[in-house]
């Protein structure tokens, strides 16, 4: 595993105290590689400071160097950032957590996260709150979600609020921090997204979800059920903290939809089954455990003798699971997020391609051998 090159908690100002976008309910945000060619930026290395929230009590940031050699700005052609091309950032970890799960913990889940991304390059600000039991389905303020009790008093929805207005109002990429790659989401954009997720903490939605204003800038917003186990609660969180981690999973590829987008629609199986991959390795990890691929398998199964298809991530899971144990992909590069580095990720996993098709067809190739979830021999070399 990776590790970070330095880790430091700077002091923290007072606070009190939801698979997918900010514009859209999931946390895919991008941008198009042609259009942005065509742009000419001037790339600069900035410092990396964001504001906190004023008066919340359970916020606290993280700055985590990296080593950079960039020097004097200069005019340079613009291209679609990658890993290979990109100038090193400092990237920051901002918590905003407003529930029963402990700060400390998620600052650690954060961590351990970050710390397996092969380009973390994105600042993560993550939003998290307390809902009660579920009241109704969707409703103006809380759809696509179902609405929850909202468990929150007043001052600190408010203060809740007021967290993510400053972060989303402060957005780098138009505030002129960082360059906007893809420049298609304006400030009407933003506010309009912005509007979304104020909406669903106002209705107690049962919100997971990752926000990505800009390129160098995404969110976790986690509404965390008071029927949740901490366990359950843990893997949401960091299911939603991969998707933010991942540099290119539609919008940022689509210019903000208006590209066709199909090709990336087709294949939210597997952006869903790698940041629940993600989360179960981090999760054993973070809990001294080695039954991550066991538990992963056991899901699965349940699942399919449900009735569940490629679109839940636990069936997407098991299939890029099967594909690693055919020697078809490299688990370094779900863990990694290598595979969402460029926009021509989803040409690695077109139906058409054998290996691929194979693990569609035969994730739930799964049974219990020795006390153990494992897949069944007639499915592996």
């Amino acid at each position: 595993m990776k590790s970070l090159t330095s880790s430091n908690l700077a002091s923290s100002q007072d606070l009190e105290a939801d698979e997918t976008d900010v514009s859209l309910p999931e946390e895919e945000r991008g941008g198009s590689d042609t259009d942005a060619q065509q742009k000419e930026l001037i790339e600069s290395e900035i410092g990396t400071t964001s504001a906190l929230a004023e008066s919340l009590d359970t916020s606290t940031t993280l700055k985590h160097a990296v080593e950079s050699n960039h020097h004097e700005s200069e005019i340079v052609r613009w291209v679609a950032p990658t890993a290979d091309n990109s100038v090193s950032r400092n990237p920051e970890i901002t918590i905003n957590n407003f529930s029963r799960l402990a700060t400390s913990d998620l600052q650690s889940w954060t961590e351990a996260g970050t710390s397996y991304i092969n380009w973390w390059h994105s600042d993560i600000t993550s939003f998290i709150w307390p809902i009660g039991d579920e009241v109704g389905g969707p409703n103006d303020l809380s759809h696509p979600f179902n609405r929850f009790q909202v468990t929150l008093g007043k001052d600190s929805i408010k203060n809740l609020k007021n967290a993510y207005t400053n972060w989303s109002d402060s957005a780098p990429c138009l505030t002129g921090e960082h360059p906007n790659f893809g420049g298609w989401q304006s400030r009407y954009e933003l506010d309009e997204g912005k509007k979304l997720v104020l909406g669903w903490m106002e209705s107690g939605a049962d919100v997971a979800t990752a926000p990505t204003p800009c390129f160098s800038s995404r969110a976790v917003t986690y509404a965390f059920p008071d029927e949740s186990t901490i366990e359950n609660g843990q893997h949401t969180y960091l299911h939603e903290l991969y998707h933010a981690l991942s540099s290119y999973l539609q919008d940022y590829c689509t210019n903000g939809g208006a590209l066709d987008g199909d090709r990336f629609d087709k294949l939210r199986w597997v952006a869903e089954g790698t940041a629940h991959y993600f989360a179960y390795v981090v999760a054993a990890e973070l809990n001294g455990t080695d039954d991550a691929i066991e538990t992963m398998l056991r899901d699965a199964e349940r699942g399919a003798r449900g009735g569940e298809t490629l679109s839940s991530a636990e069936s997407a899971a098991a299939a890029l699971r099967l594909m690693v144990e055919r020697g078809d992909l490299l688990e370094e590069d779900i863990m990694g997020a290598r595979i969402f580095e460029t926009c021509s990720w989803p040409d690695n996993w077109q139906i058409s391609i054998p290996s691929v098709s194979y693990a569609m067809n035969n994730w739930q190739e799964i049974e219990s051998r020795s006390g153990k979830w494992v897949f069944k021999n007639s499915v592996l070399p």
